[in-house]
C-alpha cells in the first residue's frame, strides 16, 4: 500500500502506526512479514504519497484471516485519523 498522511499527523503518531504494522506477523496467523518504507525517490513522482507498507501473507487463507482480525481492526482505529489517502494493491505470485 502507498500512504499519504494528513499534514497534521505527527512523527510520533506515524511511528506508533509503524510499530503496529510491524507487530502483525507476531499477532496474526498468516501474516509472514511487513516492510515499512519512506519515499526517497529523487524523481518527485510520488504524488505526495510518503510511505509504503508491504505485507506478505502465507497464502490466501492468511490474507482472509487478517482482514477481519481484531488486530487489523485495532490498527485501522489508529490509522484512519492520520490518513489523507491510501492505495491498496494486492497481488499473488
Amino acid at each position: 500500500m502507498l500512504i499519504k498522511f494528513k499534514k497534521t499527523s505527527s512523527d510520533a503518531e506515524i511511528n506508533k502506526l509503524k510499530g503496529l504494522f510491524e507487530s502483525m506477523p507476531r499477532k496474526v496467523e498468516g501474516v509472514e512479514s511487513v516492510e515499512w518504507g519512506i519515499n526517497d525517490s529523487p524523481e518527485g513522482k510520488n504524488k505526495n504519497y510518503t510511505h509504503s507498507v508491504l505485507m506478505t501473507f502465507s497464502d490466501e487463507a492468511g490474507r482472509q484471516n487478517y482482514l477481519p482480525h481484531t488486530e487489523h481492526e485495532a490498527l485501522k482505529q489508529v490509522f484512519a485519523p492520520l490518513l489523507e489517502d491510501i492505495i491498496v494493491f494486492d497481488y499473488s505470485l
